[in-house]
């Protein structure tokens, strides 16, 4: 049984990445290994948002394909508390990130929208409403 999954990213520029990360998501970074070969590419980190949450990242092996589309077949979904995901949405499209869906209310009842990010990532942004809310019928 799987208790768990992160997700590990291979960027084409782990650094640059990170710090846009940290930028839009208030994440915090675990240490930074480098290769010995070569101390400009990042070999391991760990990128931890405030819920818990974390992302592994890595630059691309040397001789791997970095090109990097976001219609690939993968997303990271982010799931926020209520106010949150349109403030890191909105700093997200700010920064450098495409619309891929605008973000609002959805038939399903959550807030959502996609973006790719400037490394060709592609990032759905996830909010529940509160009980109250749906409730009041205000969503």
């Amino acid at each position: 049984m799987c208790t768990s999954a992160t997700p590990y990213l291979f960027s084409s520029d782990s650094t640059k990445h990170v710090d846009w990360l940290k930028d839009i998501f208030e994440v915090e970074v675990g240490e930074i290994h480098y290769f010995k070969e070569d101390p400009k590419r990042v070999m391991h980190t760990c990128v931890s948002f405030q819920d818990g949450g974390k992302i592994m990242m890595s630059d691309y092996m040397p001789g791997e394909n970095e090109k990097v589309s976001s219609n690939r077949g993968f997303a990271t979904s982010l799931q926020f508390s209520e106010g949150n995901g349109q403030k890191y949405w909105k700093r997200a499209i700010e920064n450098g990130g495409k619309v891929k869906m605008e973000y609002g209310m959805q038939f399903w009842g959550s807030y959502f929208g996609s973006f790719e990010d400037p490394f060709g990532f592609l990032w759905f942004v996830v909010e529940e409403p509160s009980k109250e809310k749906v409730e009041n019928g205000s969503t």
